[in-house]
């Protein structure tokens, strides 16, 4: 269905949108992410409090929302390919200690390499924020721009096979062909190395 919706969106130029998924109550009830609101507002209140006291946002976020710094640093290059109607894209970060971190991505994050190892994939969460703590999408990313990269742990009922699979083609056609890493493994292994 999203194919097709999809063909439809891209021949009218991308001024169409699309929403799909529709459910009943019941279904919404089993699939909504409880809290997910909740801890958007609180990422937002923890980046608001630390810039008015003069405090690290980045640092102040990762308390909130229990993630890790995949890298800090600045943007060296941005490449973006439309293809079907999706952004496809690579974004590589210079570390502030010499790390290259690259980060793949269909339309949103799907990949995070650090100088080749993986350190994060989907269903886990890539984010981008400036070092003054305002978020960033792909579209804003930007050759020269100073960014944190933070890896957030997906809700539990993604870290499954099943949540996993749900991108599974995607990854494919980006040349994944491994299994789902959590991200807290992935960033343990990479630590000890």
């Amino acid at each position: 269905m999203e194919d097709l919706a999809r063909g439809v969106t891209t021949g009218l130029g991308m001024q169409a949108g699309l929403a799909c998924h529709i459910m009943t109550g019941k279904e919404m009830k089993k699939a909504v992410i409880v809290g997910a609101v909740s801890r958007a507002e609180r990422a937002g209140k923890a980046i608001r409090e630390a810039k008015e006291a003069g405090k690290d946002p980045v640092e102040a976020v990762l308390g909130v929302v229990d993630g890790f710094i995949l890298e800090k640093g600045t943007v060296i290059s941005v490449s973006t390919e439309t293809k079907g109607g999706f952004d496809f894209g690579k974004v590589t970060i210079k570390g502030d200690k010499g790390q290259t971190l690259r980060v793949d991505y269909k339309n949103e994050n799907m990949m995070a390499w650090r100088n080749e190892d993986l350190v994060a994939i989907v269903p886990d969460g890539i984010c981008y924020l400036r070092l003054d703590g305002q978020p960033l999408t792909n579209a804003d990313i930007k050759e020269g721009m100073n960014v944190a990269v933070i890896g957030l742990k997906a809700p539990d009922k993604w870290r499954v096979p099943a949540g996993f699979n749900a991108f599974r083609r995607t990854l494919e056609a980006m040349g994944y062909k491994e299994e789902y890493k959590k991200i807290e493994e992935l960033n343990t292994k990479s630590k000890e190395a």
